[in-house]
């Protein structure tokens, strides 16, 4: 794409540095460089990321309030090793210091696929049968973790079906979600906002960036080279987070969606200016 003379590359890295190199090659080729979603440790790119760390510790510390401080929980990761993942965990881990009573049964990993969730939950639902209080997991997980303690024989309204679950925001999760609050009125679910709609943020910035706008380097939400990351970043407010409460609402605001479709969100150009000055 270099050869071909853009003038702006947007990339969503799986790596924080696997495309350094590349990126300094773009760079240098006049090229402005931006990442999104999840950052990138080369000093030639600007990240335009949410704080995943905040992201992740806001969700675990729901579950740890939601439990009183006290219960039994298993954790779902995304992928180990991807730069998002790693951030996330590490909020995870800081809120839990705060809860010494919070026994953490298993970690596994879900790789932010159904699938995956169902698959590697199977083994820690049959060792922790009935012991599991809540299920703290990244988005990208829920439905999978539900088949796993349906096909365990364990339905929602069950003794051992867990009270509390970090949940998701596709559609068809939400429909779930709606279906378990009926048979188990007392479960309680929660989930933040992560979509694609980064993109669509990461643009904004990008076009304000190749205008030649200056970054407004008081804004807290801007981190300057070194401060975070190597480049320059712009952390995004945390998304909006979805409750029971909203379940009935959005399932009838995007009715009309494929069962796939992700609860979209993005940052209002007003939002976008303060990241730069006037």
């Amino acid at each position: 794409m270099v050869a071909l003379g853009v003038d702006v590359l947007i990339v969503n890295p799986n790596s924080a540095t696997a495309l350094n190199p590349v990126l300094k090659e773009a760079h240098d080729a006049g090229v402005l460089v931006v990442a999104t979603d999840q950052h990138v440790t080369s000093e030639c790119a600007y990240n335009v990321v949410i704080d995943h760390a905040e992201w992740f510790a806001d969700i675990t510390r729901w579950v740890c309030e939601q439990l009183g401080g006290k219960g039994n929980i298993v954790i779902v990761t995304g992928i180990t090793g991807h730069p998002a993942n790693e951030e996330r965990m590490r909020g995870c881990n800081e809120v839990l210091k705060e809860y010494p009573e919070i026994n953490v049964l298993a970690v596994v990993e879900g790789a932010w696929n159904f699938d995956v969730a169902e698959k590697n939950m199977a083994p820690i639902i049959a060792a922790h049968r009935g012991e599991i209080d809540a299920v703290l997991a990244q988005d990208g997980h829920f439905l999978g973790i539900v088949r796993a303690f349906e096909a365990a024989g364990i339905k929602p309204g069950d003794p051992e079906f867990p009270k509390i679950m970090t949940t998701d925001y596709t559609l068809m999760s939400l429909q779930k979600w709606k279906e378990i609050l009926e048979a188990m009125p007392s479960f309680k679910g929660y989930m933040r906002l992560n979509t694609p709609a980064y993109s669509a943020d990461a643009l904004m910035f990008a076009i304000r960036l190749a205008q030649g706008k200056q970054i407004n380097e008081e804004y807290e939400r801007v981190k300057a080279p070194g401060t975070m990351y190597p480049g320059w970043t712009f952390l995004l407010p945390l998304p909006p987070a979805i409750t029971n409460e909203d379940v009935a609402r959005l399932l009838e605001e995007y009715k009309y969606q494929a069962a796939t479709y992700q609860i979209d969100y993005f940052l209002p150009e007003v939002e976008v200016d303060a990241y730069f000055k006037k």
